[in-house]
């Protein structure tokens, strides 16, 4: 009876895991992209939508900077939100903010989206001088070269 218990329990739960991996799933009905171009000492942000599918969306946004210092816990949260309609195949500019450009402060940009029903379908995120935890989207500041570059 408890090796029959112990199977629906691991059944319910790789049921629940599954369906966790599945939902997390973004940017293939609408993509969310953040684009960074480096202006003397700022940082132009740009967060922009395209839609991937066959149908007009209304959407939502959100563009978050998060801005700290890399020795402190203190942070300083920027955020822009607005709604918008996205007809197949369009590609949207949705929100622009500009930053100062430091070497010492790591800079989170983030940009999500979601559908009428409040669904996160498209995201990007950005990480400015950060640590070796973000690195896969980690971009250092090039301080010969005033320019953003991939590390």
């Amino acid at each position: 009876m408890c090796l029959h218990n112990a199977n629906i329990l691991f059944g319910i739960l790789l049921t629940f895991a599954t369906w966790g991996v599945s939902s997390q799933i973004y940017n293939t009905e609408v993509e969310a992209t953040i684009i960074l171009e480096e202006q003397f000492n700022f940082i132009s942000v740009t967060g922009t939508a395209y839609n991937k599918s066959e149908i007009s969306q209304s959407l939502r946004y959100e563009l978050s900077v998060i801005k700290g210092d890399q020795n402190s816990t203190n942070k300083s949260r920027n955020s822009q939100q607005g709604r918008f309609v996205l007809s197949s195949g369009e590609q949207k500019s949705l929100s622009n903010t500009t930053i100062n450009k430091s070497e010492k402060d790591r800079i989170i940009v983030l940009l999500l989206v979601y559908d009428s029903q409040n669904n996160l379908i498209g995201k990007d995120r950005k990480v400015i001088n950060g640590n070796a935890r973000d690195k896969q989207d980690r971009i250092v500041l090039d301080r010969e070269n005033s320019k953003t570059s991939p590390d």
